[in-house]
């Protein structure tokens, strides 16, 4: 593919740095069998060994030639089917005229007082000889335009999915904020009758979170460290709301602090467990995260106290669904996240995979 993208590139950006030197290499190839055919014309056809290889290397140098050309020329033909026509004319003129150059050029070169009967002999031959050189040319001229189509087509699709994936991503993203926001207000109202101080002290701590969101948003992935920080504000908030009833343990491994996440990946499966570990009854509840570091993986686990009994269904269920659809946009596998129900405990895990 090397000699094929010196030949059929249009600058010089295009072509690769190891061309020339296998290009040198064809080059090479070529001459040696020039010699080789002057050497069979000598020793089957009986001519002198200077007229052998005079007209040898001629041939071969003007076949040579005729070919770079005709496959620069035949590059901006191919794909088009309807000038299919146009390439086999263009083999069949190509061949013609090696013949007619050659003829014209060796009288002046070779030495025989019979020259003349010999390129009227041999005129099939290099007729042939050129027409089987320029049809081989002609279909690697086909080949590597058509690989040369192939490659950018699938790199456009790359490109439009790797576009529709960000403008999902980033839609999700900003579907993010309204939903908590919308939660939030709903309890700073619930609170403002009961308990206006606290109301007040859940504004206060919701634009501390808000504020805090606005400048992770300018970092696609940050460490597990920074992303607790921004969760212990909004489990403030959610203290704040619940009091005692609302109890969190964090049981953190120190190597998953380096880790790195999606930000704000954290606080919608918080916030899906403090809905069904709280909604609905009056009881206590632990929220657990567990975080640890594997092979090549974070794990991230969260549990919440569950009663099916209890179960609120007027949601959407957008928290856990946009957290699955998020990691499968940013790390292109299935099943990073995974819920499990066992003895009324409800548990999420996330599998989030690390560099290497």
């Amino acid at each position: 593919m090397g000699v094929l993208n010196y030949l059929f590139a249009h600058n010089k950006s295009q072509r690769g740095k190891s061309t020339m030197p296998m290009f040198v290499w064809i080059l090479s190839g070529w001459i040696v069998w020039a010699l080789l055919c002057g050497w069979i014309l000598v020793r089957y056809y009986g001519l002198s060994v200077q007229d052998a290889f005079t007209d040898s290397l001629t041939s071969h140098l003007l076949g040579l030639s005729l070919l770079f050309i005709m496959v620069r020329v035949l590059y901006f033909f191919y794909p088009k089917s309807n000038n299919f026509w146009v390439i086999c004319g263009t083999i069949c003129i190509v061949s013609w005229l090696f013949v007619f150059i050659d003829e014209a050029i060796l009288p002046f070169l070779l030495h025989m007082h019979t020259w003349d009967i010999w390129l009227h002999n041999t005129e099939p031959v290099r007729f042939g000889f050129m027409f089987i050189l320029s049809l081989g040319a002609s279909l690697l001229s086909m080949f590597h335009a058509k690989h040369v189509d192939e490659q950018s087509h699938h790199m456009r699709m790359e490109e439009i999915q790797k576009l529709a994936r960000d403008a999902e991503l980033y839609k999700l993203e900003q579907q993010l904020q309204p939903h908590f926001l919308f939660n939030c207000l709903n309890s700073v109202y619930a609170l403002i009758g009961k308990d206006p101080m606290k109301a007040r002290e859940m504004v206060i701590q919701l634009a501390d979170f808000l504020r805090g969101t606005l400048r992770k948003e300018q970092r696609p992935l940050l460490s597990l460290a920074e992303e607790l920080k921004q969760i212990e504000l909004y489990l403030q908030i959610e203290k704040t709301r619940f009091g005692q009833r609302l109890q969190t343990v964090l049981d953190i491994g120190d190597a998953a602090l380096s880790c790195e996440l999606p930000a704000l990946l954290l606080q919608p499966l918080l916030e899906n467990a403090i809905k069904f570990g709280l909604y609905g009854h009056s009881h206590e509840a632990e929220i657990r995260i567990t975080a640890r570091k594997t092979l090549h993986q974070l794990q991230i686990t969260i549990t919440n106290p569950f009663d099916e009994n209890l179960l609120d269904t007027s949601g959407t269920g957008f928290g856990l669904k946009s957290v699955a659809r998020r990691l499968y946009l940013i790390y292109g596998m299935h099943n990073l996240l995974q819920t499990e129900i066992n003895d009324h405990v409800f548990q999420v895990t996330c599998f989030i995979p690390q560099k290497i």
